[in-house]
């Protein structure tokens, strides 16, 4: 039998604690939300629980249960029997709004391989893990729709950030739908841009540039699919970009894929690196440190790799001249030459 012991009370420890034991509860309703489309059904109107029961196909209990829980996390407003989007969540959790956070159904994916953690960290590896180019149609949407998102956010400082001197032929590996192919032709024109994806994401790409009102910029950029590590993705490139891509790999593939890059380059063009870093110790920033955990149960060996690491994986694959500048963002760029 257990023996239990008296501890001195303290609040603040006490709390802290509790925040995160129950921290899911909050991220968890949340995702059931977005999954049966609760703010964009409601958008500027008002509903009942019975009217939404209905939409969903749901329990009205369970239903106004899910409702009154969102009220309480102000993302919903409760007037007499009816629901109401709040400020935060009909700017940025309605699908037919231009800020609409995309991220959420393949967040809300990410719930499941979380689960797997603790076998994740028996095993080295989560024993469920699905690889990006092995999603379903609905799986690759949800992937791309984020990482459109973030992309989308983030593309036009990082690319201004980007010496284009001499660079006339880019290589955008892991592309997305092209916010960045699309930034590197705006910033400039005479830029020809190839993004290289796997096969189930080409068609996002293609359907997202078929829509872009300046149709100079859209045919300045090509769609090549494959697999990094097996394919050829060309040569006789100035730039090769590669954002968030290195995390997906160990270290042993990213120095062999740093190779092939480097052996697509001209003599004098460049790699450049985005990516989320963590330091030296491993231990902050907390978010990064929190992500290493999310690729080991949501990627075969990825990883967050410090400044360190990166230089290492440049300078086995030959390039010089490496650099890092941080970001606004949180990200960090490193570049490489070569010579």
């Amino acid at each position: 039998m257990k023996s239990w012991k008296p501890f001195k009370r303290d609040d603040a420890a006490i709390s802290t604690l509790l925040e995160m034991v129950y921290g899911y509860q909050k991220s968890r309703t949340l995702f059931t939300a977005c999954q049966l489309d609760i703010f964009s059904t409601i958008g500027t109107d008002y509903k009942t629980a019975s009217e939404l029961a209905i939409t969903n196909n749901t329990d009205k209990k369970a239903t106004q249960r899910l409702l009154d829980a969102l009220c309480a996390l102000e993302l919903l407003e409760k007037k007499e029997d009816k629901y109401t989007n709040s400020k935060i969540s009909l700017r940025f959790l309605v699908k037919t709004k231009p800020e609409y956070m995309s991220i959420m159904n393949y967040s809300s994916r990410l719930w499941d391989s979380w689960g797997n953690l603790t076998e994740s960290v028996k095993a080295g590896r989560n024993p469920d893990i699905k690889e990006i180019r092995d999603y379903t149609t609905q799986e690759t949407e949800d992937f791309i729709d984020a990482v459109h998102w973030r992309s989308s956010l983030l593309a036009p400082d990082i690319v201004r950030q980007i010496d284009l001197t001499n660079v006339e032929k880019v290589l955008d590996l892991g592309g997305g739908v092209g916010d960045y192919a699309i930034e590197f032709v705006n910033a400039k024109p005479s830029i020809k841009a190839t993004i290289f994806t796997y096969p189930n994401c080409a068609p996002f790409a293609e359907d997202f540039l078929k829509y872009i009102k300046n149709r100079e910029v859209a045919n300045k950029i090509n769609i090549v699919t494959g697999d990094f590590l097996e394919d050829a993705f060309g040569n006789d490139y100035d730039l090769i970009f590669l954002s968030f891509v290195f995390q997906h790999n160990d270290i042993w593939k990213n120095i062999e894929l740093a190779k092939k890059v480097r052996d697509s380059l001209n003599y004098g063009g460049k790699i450049v690196i985005q990516d989320l870093l963590i330091d030296d110790k491993r231990t902050s920033p907390e978010f990064n440190t929190l992500f290493a955990l999310e690729l080991l149960v949501n990627s075969v060996g990825g990883d967050v790799y410090t400044n360190s690491d990166i230089w290492l994986i440049l300078r086995e694959a030959g390039f010089s001249k490496i650099k890092n500048m941080e970001t606004d963002f949180g990200t960090s760029l490193v570049f490489g030459i070569k010579e």
